[in-house]
């Protein structure tokens, strides 16, 4: 998948483009506004689309990337955080490290 949106295959690749779409770390330090993680949780993991709306017929099948509801997913690269207006690109997971 990474190599696919590096190279612009699906022709929506909005660049600079770090990808990344499922990542594993470990916390060493959670910032202020952080209060679902602590730094006492080992090992955290990233999947490819997060905030799918988990209630309909795709979600529930395990098919999040096909989501019917009223809430796209967010996807870990190319995609956008929050409000798809706000023109604010997810970078990709290897961009936070």
């Amino acid at each position: 998948m990474d190599i696919h949106q590096v190279a612009n295959d699906w022709k929506n690749t909005c660049y600079p483009s770090v990808c990344g779409h499922e990542v594993i770390g470990k916390i060493v330090k959670a910032g202020h506004k952080i209060s679902k993680f602590e730094e006492v949780d080992n090992i955290v993991g990233v999947v490819c689309m997060l905030d799918s709306c988990q209630t309909c017929a795709q979600c529930k099948n395990d098919e999040e990337q096909f989501c019917l509801g009223d809430k796209e997913p967010t996807m870990t690269y190319d995609g956008y955080f929050g409000d798809p207006k706000s023109n604010y690109n997810t970078f990709g997971s290897f961009s936070c490290w």
